[in-house]
């Protein structure tokens, strides 16, 4: 294995008894970069494209009831992020309303005077909201940006209303193809998290629900902090599952849970999922949840079998290095009897947390419909599960949503933005790093 990557296999029952049919496993494997490559390369340098929605209604108020515009908040936001940057970051601005243009571009970090002044330049713009335009200006600037590492921070407080949503969508994955991460923020009622998440998973950006100005400046600083710390770049996860287990599904859990939907296809008697990682940072613990149902033999002559197979596929452009691989293998033992069986609870509690993202998917689609018969079923369905697991938190952002809809008919846009956040970050806490290596 590459000496720059950690990856193991956790299983949720081992030591399975033989004869068993259409049985269920829980897998969770767990990446990071190895302590001795984070000491050795702490940091890198890196360019960030600030994408800022500066149509007219960023002018309103941020909502916190305060005086305080959520143009205003952005740019201090913004200039509070320059204090984490070092002087060969470089900084480049795109606003974007009814089309999208250059501010900034490339300009070093290190030439405050000058950034200022292009931040300045937020205000003086006015329109409508095109995402398509805002992606086409970023993805045009990358050929004058030469650092590692590349964050794109996108930040909105509504929905297109012109332009292409699906050039948008393809401008956006252009942007991942080339290594760039892109986080995705969203502020006020109106925009649509679920949009916002779509867009950072082809990247395995993060997004975020800001409630306050506070929040802005905060997450701002963090995604910078990410992008200096992403040494590990254009990384692909391929997890290969055999093709005779049934009823399999995919998740990715932290820093953000995201449910894999299908596979890319099978290849010698392997079913392969990927996910396109871009970039990973030094502080982040990457969790993926495997499941699937499989008959174990029932023959004593096979003391295991194959349950998966995870290949990384990755650079590291600061020890000049492409293409380097890092594999880990996991097969179950097989047991004699039920008494033998070894569990672990915690890896089951993974599972069925990372369901409720699937569960929150359909939920949101049922929203958009106006099924809300269908959507009172799934978050009744989703409390079910977060009871299983002991989520008290969980049980009472369902509660929350089931009340609001007994008593409109309706959620709002801004309850299921905040029911969204919530389900997406429902395992962060096993995003970064700890002295211990257990999960």
């Amino acid at each position: 294995m590459a000496e720059e990557i950690l990856m193991n296999w956790q299983l949720g029952r081992d030591r399975i008894p033989r004869g068993l049919v259409n049985t269920p496993v829980n897998m969770v494997l767990r990446m990071e970069t190895s302590d001795a490559f984070a000491r050795q390369h702490p940091k890198t340098f890196c360019d960030i494209i600030l994408a800022v929605d500066t149509s007219g209604s960023m002018d309103e108020d941020f909502g916190t009831g305060g005086e305080l515009s959520k143009r205003e908040a952005v740019i201090q936001a913004a200039e509070a992020m320059l204090d984490g940057l070092d002087p060969q970051d470089t900084v480049s601005l795109v606003c974007f309303d009814s089309d999208a243009c250059e501010e900034l571009s490339g300009v070093p970090a290190g030439d405050r005077r000058r950034v200022a002044s292009g931040l300045a330049r937020i205000r003086e713009h006015n329109g409508n909201t095109n995402f398509e335009a805002a992606f086409a200006v970023c993805r045009r600037l990358l050929d004058r940006l030469g650092n590692p590492s590349k964050k794109v921070v996108f930040l909105t407080d509504g929905n297109a209303n012109v332009g292409d949503m699906k050039k948008a969508r393809r401008t956006n994955e252009e942007l991942a193809r080339a290594g760039v991460v892109v986080d995705c923020y969203g502020v006020g009622t109106d925009y649509n998290h679920q949009l916002m998440r779509e867009f950072v998973s082809v990247s395995n950006g993060e997004a975020h629900k800001l409630a306050a100005p506070r929040d802005a400046q905060r997450l701002f600083k963090a995604s910078v902090k990410n992008a200096q710390q992403s040494l590990i770049a254009n990384a692909v996860l391929r997890v290969e599952v055999p093709e005779k287990m049934r009823d399999v599904e995919f998740y990715q859990t932290t820093p953000q849970q995201h449910h894999v939907s299908a596979p890319e296809g099978v290849a010698g008697g392997m079913r392969i999922y990927k996910v396109n990682l871009s970039a990973m940072t030094q502080s982040h613990i990457y969790n993926f949840v495997l499941h699937f149902s499989a008959d174990t033999p029932a023959t004593a002559d096979m003391q295991n079998m194959l349950a998966g197979r995870a290949v990384l596929e990755y650079d590291v452009p600061v020890r000049g290095l492409r293409t380097q691989r890092a594999v880990c293998v996991k097969h179950l033992t097989l047991g004699d009897s039920p008494a033998g069986e070894q569990r672990r609870s915690e890896v089951d509690d993974m599972y069925v947390t990372a369901t409720l993202i699937r569960l929150e998917d359909k939920k949101q689609a049922a929203a958009q419909k106006g099924d809300w018969k269908a959507v009172a079923g799934f978050l009744h369905e989703m409390q079910r599960k977060a009871r299983d697991v002991r989520r008290d938190d969980l049980v009472r952002d369902c509660q929350s949503q089931l009340d609001a809809l007994a008593k409109n008919g309706r959620l709002s846009q801004d309850e299921l933005n905040a029911a969204s956040q919530s389900t997406s970050v429902a395992q962060s806490q096993s995003a970064f790093k700890q002295a211990s290596g257990d999960l």
